[in-house]
């Protein structure tokens, strides 16, 4: 039983499934509706605030990669060395920027059609995790 506690809870204290439950909560309680005059409406929070957060939502991808690899390293340890650093930080690099650029151009070689391209280029953003 203590061990299906603790097995539990660090689940649960998990960053990444922390921040999808968090993130769930936070848009049912601040969803957004169209008045009369087309005017988007948010409802919870005021409108600055929503799109600060907006902005912080859109680096939650490579910010996920850096933290799952951080977690598989193992944590503290992870930050003694600047070299596993930089090397996470490359890995972070490729995968954001690299993956998406290399599937486009691989499809586009082997005669795929420009929305197979496109599709192929949005493939590779989505994370591996």
């Amino acid at each position: 039983m203590k061990i299906l506690c603790t097995s539990l809870k660090k689940c649960f204290m998990n960053p990444i499934l922390l921040s999808v439950f968090i993130g769930g909560i936070m848009n049912v309680l601040t969803s957004k509706t169209y008045n009369d005059a087309g005017k988007v409406e948010y409802h919870g929070i005021p409108t600055e605030i929503y799109m600060s957060l907006q902005l912080l939502a859109s680096t939650f991808t490579p910010l996920e990669l850096f933290l799952l690899g951080y977690n598989m390293v193992g944590g503290t340890k992870f930050l003694d060395d600047s070299k596993s650093i930089w090397r996470a930080s490359m890995f972070v690099f490729l995968k954001c920027f690299v993956c998406p650029i290399l599937c486009y151009y691989c499809i586009y070689w082997f005669g795929g059609s420009d929305d197979l391209c496109m599709y192929g280029f949005l493939y590779g953003t989505l994370p591996m995790s």
